[in-house]
């Protein structure tokens, strides 16, 4: 992913890691960027596929875009009336196609830092690793590639993600209160109590009877939270999380 700006420094997008992934990875590998140059680029040097869009538009920024071709505006009117929709349509249509590619990749992700990148990955739980840019191999490395690679040598930096290294996240009314801010015990135990009830309602109402089976404890539809909590989620001060 292309940075949004100059004050957005992300890893992994110099030559030289380009040039690594490139001889590292099949030529039947698909590539999905902000980035139109580097659909051309990599489809080149080292026969990536694309989706060859014309050009890619912030999915919250509409006015944000990281290059195009010469006659994007051009071919985006007309893609978008021939299937009459609008041409903000059509760009939410490229992006959820983008997104689709990482949900139903099946062998393994490789992306440089990108939340939009990480919500497909998480979603499947599909293989993943965040590319760092490069380093200089270690005894390990040597070691795990029983002297293919020797120390020194420069090698990708590909690290885990977070939900691996660290564990997964849990569910914010299970987190402990020491990991949450703006929320009492009270607050939290409302919301559960409100999640608890709503649910047991719903199984009642399925099968007529109280503590028989049926529903289920994940239910649809607002929830009776009291207002000072509701407040409080509105304005986002509910909670601080790494993401």
């Amino acid at each position: 992913r292309k940075p949004d700006g100059n004050t957005d420094k992300r890893k992994g997008l110099d030559d030289e890691t380009f040039h690594a992934l490139g001889k590292a990875l099949p030529s039947d590998t698909f590539l999905v960027t902000n980035s139109i140059e580097w659909y051309d680029w990599f489809a080149k040097q080292y026969g990536w596929r694309n989706p060859n869009w014309h050009e890619v538009s912030h999915s919250a920024i509409r006015n944000k875009q990281w290059g195009a071709r010469s006659n994007a505006t051009a071919i985006a009117e007309d893609m978008a009336r021939k299937h009459n929709i609008t041409v903000p349509d059509l760009q939410n249509l490229q992006l959820w196609s983008d997104w689709y590619t990482m949900v139903s990749a099946r062998t393994k992700v490789l992306h440089t830092h990108s939340d939009f990148s990480l919500s497909a990955i998480h979603w499947m739980n599909t293989p993943s690793q965040t590319i760092m840019g490069m380093r200089n191999a270690t005894r390990a490395d040597e070691e795990d590639s029983n002297g293919e690679v020797k120390v020194g040598e420069r090698v990708l930096d590909l690290i885990d993600e977070e939900w691996i290294r660290d564990g997964e996240t849990p569910r914010l009314i299970d987190r402990p209160l020491e990991a949450l801010k703006g929320c009492t015990e009270q607050e939290r135990s409302a919301l559960r109590e409100e999640i608890e009830k709503k649910a047991k309602k719903q199984r009642e109402a399925t099968t007529g009877e109280e503590g028989e089976k049926g529903g289920d404890d994940l239910t649809s539809g607002p929830l009776d939270i009291p207002s000072d909590l509701q407040k409080k989620v509105d304005s986002h001060q509910y909670v601080y999380f790494s993401p």
